[in-house]
């Protein structure tokens, strides 16, 4: 039995699991630490080139005799001696940043205005993708959940850690742009 450092649990709409799944994919891609984030706890790790997966698929019955499924995907590996010697510039958070906590999406149904929690605050109709293209530099790119790519970088990146700090700053600088028209 080890030591818990980080736990979550609760519900989330499907694309709140796919972005967390994509930040994690993204994290284990390439060399160097990984910072997982649950709320306001971090954990800083330095997973190893070779890990031990163990994929299950469960169908359950649960307590409301409703059949239910479970997958389970854990991850192994031998922990280095040394402390990651380097920041790590890639974030896995869950619940992900872009959901609020506990708040599972509705479907409205209805085309138009912002959806919203409990909170206010409008869910995302788009995600963000980070991605090498054909000549091996890091691009990023915002994708309307319909497939339509909105917005891209200007650039390519050499480093995907250098993509992702250009999709951030999207993020962080722009949630309240004006629209000049010129």
């Amino acid at each position: 039995m080890g030591d818990e450092i980080l736990e979550y649990e609760g519900r989330q709409g499907r694309s709140a699991v796919a972005t967390f799944c994509r930040a994690l994919a993204d994290g284990l891609d390439g060399d160097g630490p990984l910072t997982l984030a649950v709320g306001e706890l971090t954990a800083t790790v330095d997973p190893a080139t070779d890990l031990d997966v163990e994929l299950e698929l469960e169908r359950e019955w649960r307590e409301d005799d409703e059949q239910g499924m479970e997958l389970e995907l854990e991850l192994e590996w031998t922990e280095s001696t040394t402390e990651p010697t380097a920041p790590a510039d890639r974030v896995a958070a869950f619940p992900p940043r872009e959901s609020s906590e506990g708040v599972e999406p509705e479907e409205s149904g209805e085309e138009g205005g912002d959806e919203s929690d409990d909170e206010g605050s409008p869910e995302s109709k788009a995600r963000f993708e980070l991605f090498a293209d054909k000549a091996g530099e890091w691009r990023w790119r915002m994708v309307h959940r319909n497939g339509n790519v909105i917005a891209t970088g200007a650039e390519g990146y050499s480093r995907k850690a250098k993509a992702r700090q250009g999709l951030e700053s999207v993020r962080t600088n722009a949630p309240g742009a004006p629209v000049d028209e010129v």
